[in-house]
């Protein structure tokens, strides 16, 4: 399985969700992103038996969880909207036999946050406060 995954770049999840400072999972930091209106879209989806190459020896026992993660939009101070929003969509196969739905979830949550802030910074170093302002600052009002 660990050739197989190199194979196909999938990376294996670690066994304990990672957390910030103030101690809340990826999954918990979205959520409190899209609260703020920060991200107008998370939504996830699982497709069993999974579809792609790397499952394709055995789909049966693999599921592909997909994650889809949009910052709110950008507009003007006439309410104009001028940037598009950035998307993230990132997916990832999971044995069902060997890695739990839970652990995966927070694994592709965490490198969508990290993709949204767009930095070296890395969100387990960084309060949900810290991450809003500098997303904030990615689609802030555009003068």
């Amino acid at each position: 399985e660990v050739a197989r995954m190199k194979q196909f770049k999938v990376i294996q999840p670690p066994t304990e969700a990672a957390r910030n400072v103030e101690d809340q999972t990826a999954v918990q930091c979205l959520q409190r992103l899209k609260d703020s209106r920060l991200l107008s879209v998370i939504q996830w989806e699982w497709v069993a038996p999974s579809q792609t190459p790397y499952a394709s020896f055995n789909p049966e026992i693999h599921e592909t969880v997909k994650l889809t993660a949009q910052a709110a939009p950008a507009t003007d101070e006439n309410n104009i909207l001028h940037a598009g929003p950035k998307e993230i969509i990132l997916e990832q196969d999971r044995n069902i036999n060997s890695v739990s739905r839970k652990i995966l979830k927070q694994h592709i949550a965490s490198i969508v946050i990290q993709q949204l802030l767009g930095s070296t910074d890395s969100w387990t170093e960084m309060t949900v406060n810290e991450m809003k302002e500098k997303l904030s600052l990615q689609t802030s009002v555009i003068p």
